[in-house]
């Protein structure tokens, strides 16, 4: 009794003061995923919206707490008209316990994912997610623009389009994994779209989704027909993922048509339309890869030149990404679980570097940063004050006797690394 009473004054001393101790309110689309589908609700004139927001444990915060690891998140979910007044709104709070360290730290990809719904009339909306981690004290917020239908008032129409990476029949009833992200930069063999199509008739009905890069038509099926029956039907379409699909924003519209023998189609055999936006980031170990052909220059401290033209020379960019992290799975300390833990030690610390380092270039190409990322933190450091001329040294001490002297000749922060003369080793994962 007694361990449990100071558990609850531990989650209480991490609540307190939310909202007026955060120190940093960020973009969510890296730490949580989000993603709101409207569907024919119910009560006439009503949609349902159908909120979905996945947390994965390595973008939490967890502290220890005697033997467990404890981290606790604020969900808050605001449904904002086209006037900007909020017209309806849902929260909900999770603790998640942990006895395994490594598991806290996302090392198995676990994750927390919940459903929540809206009622809206017709009209213009945003949906607004804000997760709070408050352990940290980190805010993070995304939103959803998002156009309710009057469904009542059309023959044939479509709810919006929920993304699936696998179905499985299970006893007769299909069983579906929502993928819930616009990101489908990690769905090489391509996904699913789920949707339900409502109709006034029994009828037959061809399907025919697009995908659009801009407004240029980069990928279109072929036409899929479906036996519609009057009132709600429940349908999922295959999609394949384009071949030649970038890191850019796209939009998949799924078309419902008049049935006919042909491949094409004419504007009058269009029954019902539905779209959605999608985008293609790489991901490797949970981290997002916004620009691979940078990450690849940046293996230059750990690779070897005939490593990494082979990378680039691959000709098409899901053969390069397979390349790259067929590489990182060569340094991968531990191959059998999700992370990759050299991958985020050495990217971390090019973050880092960016972040200390840099002078008239970005900090991962300077020599304290090239130092700093294959040699890690150092023991210790000296920094000589300015002398007569403006120049500064600063000396950078490792505990295996390894020292590297480095001279800045301006005064601006541009440090040179005078001794030794070049460094030939690369980095080693070291835990």
């Amino acid at each position: 009794m007694y361990r449990l009473l100071l558990f609850f004054i531990f989650l209480s001393i991490i609540s307190q003061s939310l909202h007026s101790q955060l120190s940093k309110i960020q973009d969510g689309t890296e730490a949580f995923f989000f993603d709101a589908v409207i569907f024919k609700g119910d009560t006439a004139n009503y949609a349902r919206v159908d909120c979905y927001v996945l947390v994965p444990y390595q973008s939490l915060t967890f502290v220890k707490f005697e033997d467990n690891f404890i981290s606790k998140i604020t969900v808050f979910l605001t449904a904002y008209d086209s006037l900007g007044n909020a017209v309806a709104s849902k929260n909900y709070d999770r603790v998640f316990v942990e006895k395994d360290y490594n598991i806290a730290q996302g090392a198995t990809a676990k994750f927390d994912v919940r459903q929540l719904q809206f009622l809206l009339v017709p009209g213009n909306y945003q949906i607004k997610a804000i997760l709070t981690d408050e352990n940290s004290k980190t805010e993070y917020s995304q939103s959803r623009s998002l156009s309710v239908v009057d469904f009542t008032k059309f023959d044939n129409v479509m709810s919006s389009l929920l993304l699936v990476s696998s179905i499985e029949e299970d006893k007769g009833r299909w069983k579906i994994t929502p993928h819930i992200s616009d990101n489908i930069g990690s769905l090489r063999e391509g996904f699913f779209v789920f949707f339900e199509y409502y109709s006034n008739l029994n009828q037959k009905v061809d399907f025919l989704y697009q995908i659009f890069e801009n407004d240029e038509l980069i990928e279109q099926g072929s036409k899929i027909q479906k036996e519609i029956e009057i009132g709600t039907n429940r349908l999922f379409i295959r999609v394949k993922k384009p071949a030649k699909i970038s890191r850019n924003n796209y939009t998949l519209r799924l078309l419902a048509l008049k049935p006919n023998n042909s491949d094409d189609y004419e504007i009058e055999d269009i029954l019902a339309v539905a779209q959605r936006s999608m985008k293609s980031i790489t991901r490797l170990s949970g981290f997002i890869l916004n620009d691979l052909d940078k990450a690849i220059r940046q293996l230059r401290y750990v690779a070897n030149s005939d490593d990494i033209n082979y990378i680039r020379s691959a000709k098409t960019e899901d053969e390069k990404f397979r390349r790259f992290n067929d590489f990182w799975k060569l340094l991968d300390p531990t191959p059998n679980t999700e992370r990759n833990e050299a991958f985020e030690q050495y990217y971390l610390r090019i973050a880092y570097a960016n972040d200390n380092f840099r002078s008239y270039t970005e900090g991962w190409l300077t020599d304290r940063g090239m130092v700093y990322i294959i040699f890690g933190q150092p023991f210790s450091v000296e920094r000589s004050n300015p002398m007569s001329d403006g120049r500064v040294y600063e000396r950078w001490i490792y505990t295996d006797n390894r020292e590297f002297l480095f001279l800045d000749n301006t005064g601006f922060g541009d440090f040179r690394l005078v001794r030794p003369i070049s460094v030939i080793e690369k980095y080693r994962y070291k835990n």
